[in-house]
């Protein structure tokens, strides 16, 4: 019997609940972060007809960016899950961690190449295991490789599950491109939440920092308690 995990209708549920109670911060959130996206892209296009050199440095520069929002985007959807109030600031306050960050993900997109070289679905597979590594490195600032293996540790038992969520967060986006590409704009949020509530129920289920239960006060997870771990990033 597979361990316990997480309800997907719990998890969207979470996603909805949140975007309608904070509609206007996430909709000012999806709006710079994909609005830097784009902006990186026609700037890398416009300028690489006049100087490729300078249009690879735009476009590494543009990674990132990216990639710092990425973080940000992660420690703003954890604010939600515990109830603390998000502030746009925060989108940049990951910067010390983009080194962390940025090598777990070119180890985990090795390990995912791998799989997929190995008849697909074994890269299926570990994509789903290792895909909260950057959660462990945001919240508790452990390196790019304790990250992985932690992520690991949380979703075992719960592919089949962590997969069909993944498709429903695929067709909640999709829904939301086709809505005049507007709808993105709820959908990304809802999704975003989404997926850093089943990490909380993940690590929950697991308590490997002291979540000892999910009871959750107004939308946040009120009884979030961290306690001394040998898997601390402290220790």
């Amino acid at each position: 019997m597979a361990p316990a995990g997480f309800s997907l209708d719990d998890a969207i549920s979470f996603g909805v609940d949140e975007f309608k109670k904070n509609k206007g911060f996430l909709i000012v959130l999806v709006l710079i972060t994909e609005s830097v996206d784009l902006s990186s892209d026609i700037s890398k296009a416009f300028i690489e007809g006049y100087n490729p050199l300078l249009g690879i440095a735009v476009a590494v520069g543009a990674w990132f960016v990216a990639t710092l929002l990425e973080l940000g985007k992660i420690k703003i959807s954890l604010d939600f899950c515990d109830g603390i109030p998000a502030k746009l600031s925060d989108l940049f306050m990951c910067a010390p961690l983009l080194v962390k960050f940025i090598l777990a993900t070119i180890v985990y997109m090795i390990i995912s190449m791998i799989g997929f070289l190995l008849l697909v679905i074994p890269g299926i597979y570990w994509a789903l295991r290792f895909q909260f590594y950057g959660y462990f490195i945001v919240e508790k600032d452990v390196g790019p490789i304790e990250a992985l293996r932690l992520s690991y540790e949380i979703t075992g038992g719960q592919a089949w599950s962590l997969f069909v969520f993944a498709i429903v967060c695929f067709l909640i986006n999709l829904l939301g491109f086709i809505c005049l590409v507007i709808g993105l704009l709820v959908s990304i949020p809802i999704t975003m939440l989404a997926h850093a509530y089943v990490y909380r129920e993940l690590l929950d289920r697991k308590s490997l920092f002291g979540y000892s239960g999910h009871a959750r006060n107004s939308g946040g997870y009120s009884d979030y308690r961290p306690q001394e771990s040998g898997l601390d990033a402290d220790s």
